[in-house]
């Protein structure tokens, strides 16, 4: 795996991963912001997410590690049909693994508190989202 971090963590550990999309200043163009990721215990780290996100980045871009950007299908892909491939690789990883899912988006409309911008807003309610997920989702099932 190149130049791979080998984590180690410790067995209750819960190992929480966060992307973000859409623009943190909530341009005209980009009207939401949002924070969105998943967790797993980290027991179950290697075979519910690295190991299988890097069969998808491998059907997808044809290495198992180069970097996989939804965003770059269209100019990746040479037809329709594999860029329906490619987004149902995609699809079902998040379908079928039995990590937590989280997530939280902020729009043009919502009214925020005062002296609070979008992004500690969102923070919070993310932080918050994470906070719940070991108690409302089950994290690991038998392998």
């Amino acid at each position: 795996m190149a130049d791979e971090i080998n984590l180690i963590l410790p067995e209750r550990c819960l190992a929480v991963f966060v992307d973000d999309t859409g623009h943190e200043v909530l341009l005209p163009d980009q009207k939401v912001y949002g924070l969105g990721g998943c967790a797993v215990l980290a027991p179950a780290l290697d075979p519910i997410i690295r190991l299988p996100w890097r069969e998808v980045r491998r059907r997808v871009t044809g290495s198992p590690d180069t970097p996989l950007h939804a965003s770059e299908f269209d100019r990746r892909d040479v037809s329709n049909e594999v860029r329906v491939e490619n987004i149902r690789a995609v699809v079902d990883f998040f379908q079928t693994q039995p990590f937590a899912r989280f997530g939280a988006i902020i729009s043009t409309a919502t009214t925020l508190a005062d002296g609070l911008g979008p992004v500690p807003t969102i923070a919070k309610v993310l932080q918050a989202r994470i906070a719940e997920t070991p108690a409302g989702r089950p994290l690991t099932r038998s392998l």
